[in-house]
C-alpha cells in the first residue's frame, strides 16, 4: 500500500511539474533561437559606442536607386553542427511577387532573417545587382512583418504610423495603407475610427484585425521590398485573398511565406525550401 501510495504521488507531482518543464525548455529554444541576432545587434551597438564621432545619418549611407535584383548567391549557412542552407543561390527581379513555402523546420523564417542580414552566414551571399549588400543602406529598403504583431496602448493611427508628428504625417500615405491592408470596414464601425486605441499589445482586437493594422504600418512605411511572414495567417479565407491580392497589385517586391496552397495563384513565382536548398514550383490556377 505505502509503495502504491508513493508511486501515485509522485504521478501526480510529475502531471504538475510537466507544464512548467516545458516552458522550460521552450524558453531556451527561443533564446537559441535569438542568439544570433541578439550577437549582431550587440557588435553593431559596440560599434557605435566606439566611434564618438559618428552620427545617426541615413542619407550618407548608400542608397540603392535603380537597382533590378537581389541576388543570393553560393548561400551556406548552419545552426551549430546543423546545416541549414547548402550552396543555395537566388535572384529576385524588382517588382516580382514572391512566394516562399516549405515544411515547418525547412528553413524558411531562417532565410529572411538572413535577407534581413539578422545573422552573419559562413560566406559573403547577398548582393544588390553586382554590389554587396551595406547592412544599413541594405535594411532602409526593407519592411518585414511577421505573424505575430505588436501593437503598443495607442490609437491604430499611432501604431500605423509610429506616432509621427502632424508635420510628418501623410494624409494620403495613410489613406492608401488602410486601402491595401482593408482596415477601411473596421475603422468605420470604431467610435473614435482611427483615434480608437488599441490597449496594450492590441487586446481589443481580434488576431486577423491587427495582422491587417501590422500589414498597413508596412504600406505606410513604403519601403521597395515588403516581406511578410505568414502575415495573413489569421485572416479568413476571403478576407486573406483581398488583402493578397492588394498586395500583388503594387509596384513592390514582394516576399511572401504562407504555407496556404490557394495563396500560389496570385503570386509570379512559387519558391519551396526543401534538402537545404530552394527551387522552383509549379503554381496552382
Amino acid at each position: 500500500d505505502q509503495l502504491i501510495t508513493t508511486l501515485a504521488l509522485f504521478g501526480v507531482t510529475s502531471i504538475k511539474i510537466f507544464p512548467s518543464i516545458n516552458k522550460i525548455v521552450t524558453t531556451f529554444q527561443r533564446l537559441k533561437f535569438a542568439d544570433p541576432a541578439t550577437r549582431l545587434i550587440a557588435k553593431e551597438i559596440k560599434k557605435f559606442k566606439q566611434d564618438k564621432k559618428i552620427e545617426i545619418n541615413l542619407q550618407k549611407y548608400k542608397i540603392y536607386e535603380n537597382w533590378k535584383k537581389i541576388i543570393i548567391k553560393d548561400l551556406n549557412f548552419s545552426f551549430g553542427e546543423k546545416e541549414i542552407f547548402k550552396n543555395l543561390n537566388l535572384t529576385i527581379g524588382k517588382s516580382e511577387k514572391i512566394c516562399l513555402m516549405g515544411e515547418s523546420g525547412s528553413g524558411k523564417t531562417t532565410l529572411l532573417n538572413l535577407l534581413l542580414m539578422l545573422y552573419e552566414s559562413e560566406n559573403k551571399y547577398l548582393y544588390i545587382d553586382s554590389d554587396e549588400a551595406e547592412t544599413r543602406s541594405w535594411n532602409q529598403m526593407i519592411s518585414y512583418l511577421p505573424q505575430d504583431i505588436f501593437l503598443f496602448d495607442a490609437s491604430i493611427k499611432d501604431n500605423i504610423t509610429f506616432m509621427e508628428t502632424e508635420n510628418e504625417f501623410s494624409k494620403d500615405k495613410f489613406n492608401y495603407a488602410l486601402k491595401v491592408s482593408e482596415l477601411n470596414s473596421l475603422i468605420l464601425k470604431l467610435p473614435s475610427k482611427e483615434d480608437e486605441i488599441v490597449a496594450e499589445f492590441g487586446m481589443k482586437f481580434s488576431g486577423g484585425q491587427k495582422q491587417r493594422i501590422g500589414i498597413a504600418r508596412s504600406f505606410y512605411k513604403s519601403r521597395d521590398i515588403m516581406i511578410f511572414d505568414e502575415s495573413t495567417s489569421q485572416l479568413d479565407q476571403a478576407s486573406e485573398e483581398k488583402v493578397v491580392n492588394n498586395l500583388i497589385s503594387t509596384n513592390k517586391t514582394v516576399i511572401f511565406v504562407t504555407h496556404k496552397k490557394h495563396l500560389r495563384k496570385f503570386f509570379t513565382k512559387v519558391l519551396q525550401i526543401k534538402n537545404k536548398n530552394i527551387t522552383e514550383i509549379e503554381k496552382i490556377t
